[in-house]
């Protein structure tokens, strides 16, 4: 199941990324596959990895996902608009922004108000932040300036 920057460039929302991030463990055979192809499209060792995980909802479900590329041997999944909208705001680094602002008409929620209900749920053990509401209200500002 991937995420982050490559799910939003697949999806046709942001260009380029530098990697692909998942959610799901990478099996020996998955990571022997990837480092043939790292070292025959000259990539960096990590161009497939799941740094991620340690961002993944306790709300998330497989079954909002949806299939970005189905072969043979392979089904690739996306995560929901929703959870990658709660991943990068779990995350917030200065990066993720961009990404919320182009996220957020995507993401299904009604207000700033619902999102952060929702990620109370989908991050039971973080601290309320009394700030996060106005930074949500901030990025759903400026996506609807883009």
């Amino acid at each position: 199941m991937i995420t982050g920057g490559a799910l939003l460039a697949l999806r046709g929302i942001r260009s380029a990324t530098t990697d692909v991030d998942s959610i799901s463990r990478l099996s020996p055979v998955v990571r022997t596959a990837a480092a043939a192809v790292a070292q025959y499209r000259d990539l960096d060792p990590s161009w497939l990895n799941n740094r991620s995980q340690a961002f993944t909802p306790a709300t998330f479900d497989e079954s909002t996902c949806e299939i970005e590329l189905a072969r043979a041997q392979l089904v690739v999944l996306g995560v929901s608009m929703r959870d990658l909208f709660l991943m990068k705001l779990h995350a917030a680094r200065d990066r993720d922004l961009e990404d919320l602002e182009r996220l957020w008409p995507r993401s299904g929620f009604g207000s700033a108000e619902q999102a952060v209900d929702f990620y109370y749920l989908a991050y039971p053990d973080e601290l309320v932040d009394e700030f996060l509401g106005d930074f949500v209200r901030r990025i759903a500002h400026r996506a609807e300036q883009r």
